[in-house]
């Protein structure tokens, strides 16, 4: 990002010394902050058939924890970015402190014990207990304590990805969606397959397509966890299970660019929108000069939905340990540009061209990406509602259902004393007509 301006360029000559103040005088682009959005480490499978040889209690945690695999791969991240980030001789130098400071750091998770994990793992390659902190800590221990924030599932409407269980509106439009695409019901209904996926894995036959369909996806998630471990069962193998089973995961998977509408994609990925705008521009104002590092450990389906937000989502799976790098950056010319770079499991950077202006994006270029998408938590939960009525029209409601009560009330009033009066008027009046009229029958 810059020309490293280095005491090795030893001046031999005094033309070389002239030309000095020239060289030294060349101003590095300059890490503002960076954005750190990943996907877990390698886990055990979530899901278990009747069939398989290999059930939850053959997994030393159990069912969906984070396995030491997954332990070591974002401890390497850990370590690759306490090098890009902490070394003042790096041209990706952050200005982070290589001894941990709360002020510099702040790290968000999803509610589950992997991706709780995870972000330990790679905070313990990012900072390993420095001097200061040796002295306090056991001998024995190789590791300290960092927060990791996280909020209830019920409450996250920022990394979970695809919120279906706490959005009503959203679980109900992405299912009636996939019922309705071709490429789901050409999966669906052919029974060859679904009947052999059924006797193979021995998993209950339901009605309902979606769930059935969600099922058979499913399969190949655990097998894809099984074979990482070698522990798939042989019969699964033989009977051909992944090649059945892998179309129905891959169309799942294409949902965010072949499927969802724009506020469905605001659902996934709106409030992460917003909270890296702000983030992003609370640096360029000097707001929050000492923090320089954020960090989101999501899932698979955070990761897409950040990048499909983006429009740089290609419709594949995001592997584990994936890492997404938004990094600000402040020119020369005091401009300021976001750069976005993946870093996958087998360590390799990808750049990725970002809609419009490629690398380098000049920061208000980079904002309009994801234009009209944002949402704060607030609006998430309305829009979430089945009932889900606007704001505007909430306050006009609330407004006119007032109004019409006072109304209601005064007409009360009105025709509870316009009652008594006519109520006393006719009895002292009446009282003698029939008197009259009862004397008269007496005669």
């Amino acid at each position: 990002m810059c020309i490293t301006c280095s005491p090795s360029l030893y001046i031999k000559s005094l033309a070389m010394w002239f030309l000095l103040p020239l060289i030294s005088s060349v101003v590095c682009d300059q890490m503002k902050l960076a954005a750190l959005v990943f996907r877990h480490g390698d886990r055990s499978p979530i899901h278990f058939f009747p069939n398989d040889m290999y059930q939850e209690k053959d997994w030393p945690q159990g069912g969906g924890q984070l396995s030491k695999i997954g332990m070591e791969n974002h401890l390497k991240n850990g370590k690759f970015f306490r090098s890009r980030y902490t070394s003042n001789t790096s041209s990706t130098y952050l200005g982070l402190n290589p001894d941990y400071k709360k002020v510099q750091v702040r790290v968000r998770s999803t509610d589950y014990e992997r991706t709780i994990m995870s972000a330990q793992s790679m905070l313990s390659g990012l900072f390993p207990p420095g001097d200061a902190q040796k002295g306090k800590l056991s001998p024995l221990d190789v590791w300290q304590p960092i927060p990791v924030h996280t909020v209830s599932a019920s409450q996250e409407h920022m990394l979970s990805g695809l919120p279906m269980s706490i959005c009503p509106k959203l679980k109900k439009g992405v299912i009636q969606q996939c019922v309705n695409d071709k490429n789901f019901q050409a999966l669906i209904t052919n029974k060859t397959v679904v009947e052999s996926v059924v006797q193979i894995t021995g998993m209950p036959v339901v009605e309902n397509q979606f769930k059935m369909f969600s099922g058979i996806s499913n399969v190949w998630d655990t097998l894809w966890c099984e074979m990482s471990h070698d522990m798939v069962d042989p019969k699964f193998l033989s009977a051909g299970l992944g090649a059945l089973v892998e179309p129905f995961a891959l169309f799942f998977w294409r949902q965010p660019l072949d499927i969802y509408n724009k506020q469905q994609k605001a659902l996934i990925s709106g409030v992460f929108v917003r909270e890296l705008r702000e983030r992003l521009q609370a640096a360029m104002k000097g707001d929050v000069d000492e923090l320089k590092l954020l960090m989101y450990s999501g899932h698979d389906t955070t990761v897409a939905a950040v990048l499909t937000a983006y429009k740089s989502y290609d419709g594949i799976q995001p592997p584990y340990a994936t890492v997404l790098m938004f990094e600000l950056w402040q020119a020369d010319d005091k401009s300021y540009y976001v750069t976005l770079t993946r870093r996958h499991q087998n360590e390799t950077l990808v750049d990725i061209d970002l809609p419009g202006c490629g690398v380098k994006c000049p920061v208000e270029q980079f904002f309009k990406i994801a234009e009209g998408l944002e949402l704060t938590n607030k609006q998430f939960v309305e829009i979430c509602s089945e009932d889900f009525i606007p704001s505007v029209s909430r306050n006009a409601l609330v407004i006119g259902l007032g109004a019409l009560t006072l109304l209601l009330v005064l007409s009360y009033i009105v025709f509870i004393v316009s009652w008594r009066y006519c109520t006393t008027t006719v009895y002292t009046e009446g009282d003698g007509s029939m008197r009259q009229e009862l004397l008269a029958d007496e005669d």
